[in-house]
């Protein structure tokens, strides 16, 4: 008696501090939205980034200057593409723009044997040979022939700086009317003694002919054919059309320029001053540099355009990082890395020419991605050659990793679309068709392993398939569809040495699964907070077809913000280190601050910027005051100091009351400062269960050190009134010389079947204590006890909205439930030959429910006195109280129909399986009633088109 005793008095202290301060039942939280206010679809939310200015959009402009110009070349290269090489003597560099007057390039690292600078501040004019990857630099009295890494192989006499690049050969000039031929080793392969003295050479390429320009006369030096000038031109310069049948010379001295053909004769086209002129054979016209300007005039010298500004523009650039107080742009299409400033305003250096051991040419044209080692070099996904490539800043490659040789009988593609170098040195490239992970190479660049493989999401289908697999033949297997896990995309690397992977994965919301903070074990550390939800875009339509979150690039700020790019709607998203949603921007379309294609996204201080493939350009997003305050606010979840933080999330809750993490945070800064029933309050708000729960527990153990010693007297109380009670009711109850008891009478039959099923349902048949009105009390009573455990089980146990409360799906999972047990069970009987009638069923059936709904009323008391910690009694309650209604029920059915226990089991799951079977033959019919109102409803409309 005394155990019972103090039992008693521990379930009440533990059930009267519930009682008084229990936990909130269900609240609905504001929308957590990002975009629109879900009560006025009109209002807009506040946005987190703006876009404050497109860097460049024609190009970055140059700050390049066209005065000093000495020379105008024009080379092809192995596509046919005309390039143009300008020729800046005096400051020692060459300038080389593409078709479109775009620079390409900048060279200033000419060098000799040796190694040393070379000058080139005297030279008249420098050429490059594509088909050789060569540079000729002609002096006025010797040339120098140099290789791609402009490193200068050797040098030849020339006189007046006459030589020409043909094909595979140098023809210099040694004197007025003779040259040597030499191949691109130095060797002397032929020398021609001339009956002529020539003052300037043209080389066509399309007819493969040098001319030289003598006196009034242009010689074709292999046919000897001669065209005639108007006058004798003695300090020229000549140029052939692509054909070589019509030839432009230039007189230095009087700045006159003529027009010959082999048809036609000659005739002058102006007089010009102060000018530096080349020819364009292709597009047959003249480019002009004249004060600092560009001219393009056709070949009769009418004007055609006027350049005044230089741009480095990009062609399908696909990646960029920040490194030091610079930013390097991948230029893909143009195989080349661009370092701007931070602010991108100018452009520091370009790395165009990169070449192996050999002096070969390196392309990467197509690449998707790069970085930069720890010590400088650039690391270049090369995808389309199925490579990485490692290179100095000066150009030198010094690595080329390829498929690892243990991995060759692999057919998978080795296209690298991202690289990085952790803090050990090691390198970690993925691959687009890998699901097993990043390659992870040694400092040796020996293959070790793979890391940060994703796992297969344990689907249904998965698991069916797994299923269905260990039943098949060899044969079947081969043809059937493996299900492997999803491969990476892209990564980066935080301050702290931690990888953040995105996986190749397109779904309507990411979990922190394809999402991840990879450590040096490859184990996802990326703790995300209650109220995080999933990563990804959270909008979709019941009515249209939405495309799915697709992550392509992420990016890791110096406080652990992470930012998203969604390649299939354009947006940006950022997130907290914990994973919470501080802001969504960006979209498709046309507009600055919007995409057509995004590929990258960097952080550059507080700013954010976007690279856009398919625009070339990229868009600075700045910060909103909102979006600065709430990345402030939430590094200060965890902060002891509550007060600063109750302040700012005060801040940010008037800034938007739309958004969950004010209450978050003013819940966490509430509960810091000792404010537990305040911080509930705001846990509740935005549905963080765990929070609330801790709360909770910190406010019920406050109020009972406070209140103890009343509640233990009220505890003390209850019981002796209990005792009391029992005995008064013993008596009652009990008389004397009476062959059942009170228990065994119709009233007290559902109490008396709970702990003696089988003696009271058979008193239940064969006595006929059947009671219709305690039977329909405990249908009803299941149904109202459904209706109450919906909306009364606590916060902290509810998952429940109010606004999803379904009246009919209620009455259909209790009375309509019971009512089809009750006939299936009936319908079995008949079949089996039970003993028991219609209302016996009835009666036993609604008799077993008593233990099922006294756990359910006990729950809902439970759910709101316990927290998180403490739900394991809620479910030993649920337990006990299923186990004991399906014990009665079974032992109901065995009294009443007379079958062996066995039996009694079987007819239970038929009648389960009858049940089912009814529900489906219910839903197929509402489903074709629904297909032929929806056939009559097309029948109606065509009738009234027609």
């Amino acid at each position: 008696m005394h155990k019972k005793i103090v039992c008693f008095c521990l379930i009440m202290l533990m059930v009267l501090p519930g009682l008084v301060c229990r936990a909130e039942t269900v609240s609905y939280a504001p929308y957590q939205g990002y975009e629109y206010n879900d009560a006025d679809m009109s209002q807009l939310a506040p946005i987190g980034y703006l876009p404050e200015t497109q860097l460049f959009n024609n190009g970055i402009e140059t700050d390049i200057s066209l005065d000093g110009v000495t020379a105008i070349s024009t080379a092809f290269d192995k596509e046919g593409a005309e390039w143009y090489f300008l020729t800046f003597s005096s400051k020692a560099k060459v300038l080389r723009l593409n078709s479109k007057f775009e620079v390409y390039d900048i060279y200033d690292d000419f060098t000799d044997t040796n190694g040393n600078a070379l000058d080139i501040s005297h030279c008249k004019a420098v050429e490059y040979d594509f088909n050789n990857q060569k540079y000729i630099i002609r002096y006025k009295d010797y040339v120098i022939v140099t290789d791609a890494k402009r490193r200068a192989q050797f040098s030849l006499k020339c006189f007046n700086a006459m030589a020409i690049l043909k094909n595979d050969e140098i023809i210099v000039f040694e004197s007025s009317d003779s040259y040597k031929t030499y191949n691109y080793d130095g060797e002397n392969t032929n020398s021609v003694k001339l009956p002529f003295s020539a003052s300037a050479l043209s080389y066509d390429s399309s007819s493969n002919t040098v001319f030289a320009l003598t006196g009034n006369k242009v010689i074709n030096l292999e046919t000897s054919d001669e065209i005639v000038l108007p006058f004798f031109i003695k300090n020229g310069v000549l140029f052939s059309n692509n054909g070589g049948d019509t030839f432009y010379a230039v007189e230095n001295d009087t700045k006159q320029v003529v027009k010959a053909t082999a048809f036609d004769g000659s005739s002058g086209l102006g007089i010009f001053s102060d000018f530096i002129m080349g020819f364009d054979s292709v597009e047959q016209r003249f480019i002009v540099i004249k004060e600092g300007k560009m001219f393009l005039f056709d070949e009769e010298f009418k004007h055609l355009n006027t350049i005044d500004k230089l741009y480095v523009c990009m062609l399908s650039p696909s990646d960029m990082l920040v490194s030091g107080d610079s930013l390097y742009i991948l230029d893909s299409g143009n195989s080349r890395i661009l370092e701007t400033d931070i602010s991108v305003t100018k452009v520091l250096n370009i790395y165009s020419t990169f070449v192996d051991e050999s002096g070969n040419s390196i392309d990467f044209t197509n690449a998707k991605g790069m970085n930069i080692a720890s010590n400088g070099d650039f690391l270049i996904a090369d995808t389309e050659n199925y490579r990485m490539i490692r290179s100095s800043k000066k150009g030198i490659v010094e690595h080329i990793i390829t498929k690892p040789e243990n991995l060759i009988d692999d057919d998978t593609p080795f296209r690298v679309s991202d690289v990085l170098e952790d803090r050990n040195g090691k390198l970690y490239l993925i691959t687009d068709a890998t699901n097993m992970g990043a390659f992870v190479f040694n400092t040796d660049y020996t293959f070790d392993n793979y890391y940060g493989s994703n796992t297969v999401i344990k689907t249904g289908t998965v698991i069916l398939n797994y299923i269905k697999r260990k039943f098949m033949t060899r044969a079947q297997i081969e043809n059937s569809m493996l299900s492997t896990p999803v491969s990476l995309r892209s990564f980066c690397i935080d301050d702290e040495g931690f990888i953040y992977t995105v996986s190749a994965t397109d779904q309507t919301s990411f979990t922190t699964a394809e999402i991840r903070k990879l450590n040096y074990s490859s184990s996802n550390i990326l703790e995300t907070r209650e109220i995080s939800g999933s990563f990804g875009d959270l909008e979709w339509d019941r009515q249209k077809e939405t495309l799915n979150t697709s992550f392509c690039d992420i990016s890791v700020d110096a406080e652990g913000f992470i930012n998203l790019i969604d390649s299939s709607r354009g947006k940006i998203f950022q997130y907290s280190p914990e994973g919470q949603l501080v802001c969504v921007f960006g979209g498709l379309g046309t507009q600055i601050g919007l995409f057509k294609e995004p590929v990258a996204v960097q952080n550059v201080g507080e700013y954010i910027y976007v690279l856009d493939s398919f625009n070339a350009n990229i868009t600075k997003f700045k910060p909103t005051d909102y979006s600065a305050t709430l990345r402030e606010a939430m590094l200060m979840l965890d902060d002891a100091d509550g007060s600063k933080a109750l302040e700012i999330w005060q801040d940010i809750l008037a800034m938007n009351t739309n958004s969950l993490y004010p209450y978050y945070g003013i819940g966490i800064a509430q509960q810091t400062l000792g404010n537990y029933k305040e911080a509930m309050e705001n846990f509740k708000l935005c549905n963080a269960k765990t929070e609330y729960s801790n709360a909770f527990k910190l406010y019920r153990t406050d109020f009972l050190k406070k209140n103890i010693w009343w509640m233990c007297l009220i505890a003390v109380f209850a019981i002796a009134l209990i005792v009391v009670v029992k005995k008064a009711v013993q008596k009652k109850l009990v008389k004397q010389g009476e062959t059942y008891s009170f228990l065994e009478s119709k009233a007290g039959l559902p109490l008396y079947v709970l702990f003696h099923p089988i003696d009271g349902f058979e008193q239940l048949k064969y006595r006929s204590l059947h009671s219709w009105k305690y039977s329909v009390g405990a249908v009803v009573s299941w149904f109202l006890i459904s209706v109450l455990s919906f909306f009364c089980t606590g916060f902290i146990f509810n998952e429940n909205r109010a606004l999803d409360y379904n009246l009919l799906m209620t009455l259909c999972t209790t009375v309509i439930l019971f009512v089809l047990f009750v006939l299936a069970n009936w319908c079995i009987a008949s079949f089996m030959d039970g003993k028991g009638k219609m209302k016996d069923i009835i009666v036993v059936t609604a008799y077993s429910l008593l233990p099922m709904l006294v756990s359910m009323l006990i729950n809902v008391v439970l759910s709101n006195v316990l927290c998180i910690q403490e739900g394991a009694f809620i479910g030993i309650v649920s337990a006990i109280g299923y186990i004991w209604t399906g014990f009665i029920l079974i032992m109901g059915m065995y009294a009443i129909h007379s079958y062996s226990f066995t039996k009694t089991v079987i007819s239970v799951i038929l009648s389960v399986l009858v049940v089912l079977i009814i529900v489906l033959l219910i839903a197929l019919l509402f489903t074709m009633m629904q297909q032929v109102a929806s056939f009559i409803e097309s029948i109606v409309y065509e009738i009234k088109i027609r």
